[in-house]
């Protein structure tokens, strides 16, 4: 037998077997309408979500995030401040944005970070964050004025967002 002919009969046996693994499903699907309301109860739909959020859930106030105890001084790299969660929500980040001025009210730096931290309902987090000032020249006004010398700055922190951590029922 030649190489042709061999091939010839490799290519018979793939069809033939390919019929047959074709032909054996034969059950036919019978279609069966559903009524447009019914669903399975664990489906939410994306406009179901969408009008909670819109139009029910209060979800985002920033008055529910409280930052407090602000502590830079001038020999820190870091920040330091606390994050208390006042919403009825359990929350996973926090994102922040900082304005750093002079005294006299001249613009340091502006800024936003974003803390990936857990804080349940009506708890307090302490917050480290590296700091703006990379040379330590720069203290909080109500912090102690250094002995080396250093200047005064002020911080305006504001919530513009936050992460609500989605729980099933239990």
């Amino acid at each position: 037998m030649t190489i042709a002919g061999f091939r010839h009969i490799i290519i018979l046996g793939c069809l033939t077997c390919g019929l047959l693994l074709s032909a054996q499903n034969t059950s036919r699907k019978i279609y069966k309408p559903q009524a447009e309301h019914s669903r399975p109860d664990s489906a939410f739909s994306l406009i179901d979500i969408k009008q909670n959020v819109e139009c029910n859930l209060p979800f985002f106030d920033s008055a529910w995030i409280k930052i407090s105890g602000y502590e830079k001084r001038a020999s820190d790299y870091r920040e330091t401040f606390f994050v208390t969660n006042a919403s009825p929500y359990d929350i996973s980040a926090v994102e922040l944005e900082l304005e750093y001025f002079l005294t006299d009210g001249t613009q340091l730096h502006k800024c936003k970070k974003l803390l990936r931290l857990e804080i349940p309902s009506g708890d307090t987090r302490k917050v480290d964050i590296s700091g703006f000032d990379t040379q330590r020249r720069f203290y909080y006004y109500k912090s102690n004025a250094p002995r080396r010398g250093g200047t005064p700055f002020k911080v305006d922190i504001k919530v513009t967002r936050y992460d609500i951590i989605a729980r099933g029922q239990r």
